[in-house]
């Protein structure tokens, strides 16, 4: 979308990092005609994969036609507990709603401070009506295993899938990760082909290395993932 502000224009694009996807038109080039030529034209861009947006602009690569410009990031956090708490009853009560204690502490508990899930059980809630907390984390599982889905039919390696379900279980070294795999398909699985699986769910921001494990840190993910 475009929002004129002042004598200035704002292009603000969701997402961003699907435009990978797009074989037809480099946008990274048209974002960088209008950084050097446009002055009144400014570009928003969010992304849930960070590794997959930081690829796509190449704001570190010398060889990519935005490396060198200036830009402002912003990233969210995990809310604490008590913040979380404060996050759902400000928005709550901006709608007049208010829902059970109880229904907000298993929301903060089981969406783990993630404002995107908060924001979504939220909105459900108050807005779409759907009072029943299982429902909306149901829906939220959906939503998230949809995602993977699609994911997985752009890298067609059933490989990931099997990665994604053993992470989805829980943390796992690379070489619990190993082993397993190689359990399930019956052979031998080379090292360097494995480090090269795991670094891409890594740059995706889907799997995060705590120390020596690997981890599925969202836990509508983790629960998706097992569905796979």
């Amino acid at each position: 979308m475009a929002e004129e502000i002042g004598s200035k224009v704002v292009i603000a694009i969701d997402e961003a990092q699907e435009f990978r996807r797009v074989n037809w038109l480099r946008f990274d080039r048209l974002m960088a005609y209008a950084y050097d030529n446009l002055r009144y034209v400014n570009f928003v861009l969010t992304g849930s994969q960070v590794g997959l947006l930081y690829g796509f602009l190449g704001l570190h690569d010398p060889r990519a036609p935005l490396f060198g410009r200036a830009y402002i990031e912003v990233r969210t956090r995990r809310l604490s507990p008590d913040e979380a708490y404060e996050f759902l009853n400000k928005g709550f009560s901006e709608v007049n709603v208010k829902p059970s204690d109880d229904v907000l502490m298993r929301a903060i508990n089981e969406f783990d401070g993630i404002i995107g899930w908060l924001t979504y059980f939220g909105y459900s809630y108050a807005v779409r009506g759907i009072a029943d907390f299982d429902t909306v984390k149901k829906m939220a599982v959906e939503m998230a295993r949809n995602e993977l889905i699609n994911l997985l039919n752009v890298v067609r390696s059933v490989r990931y899938r099997t990665i994604l379900k053993i992470l989805g279980e829980g943390p796992a070294t690379w070489s619990v990760i190993k082993s397993r795999l190689e359990v399930i398909e019956g052979r031998y699985v080379n090292d360097a082909s494995l480090s090269s699986l795991l670094s891409n769910p890594v740059g995706m921001g889907i799997v995060e290395k705590r120390g020596d494990e690997y981890v599925i840190a969202d836990p509508i993910y983790a629960a998706a993932a097992r569905t796979l």
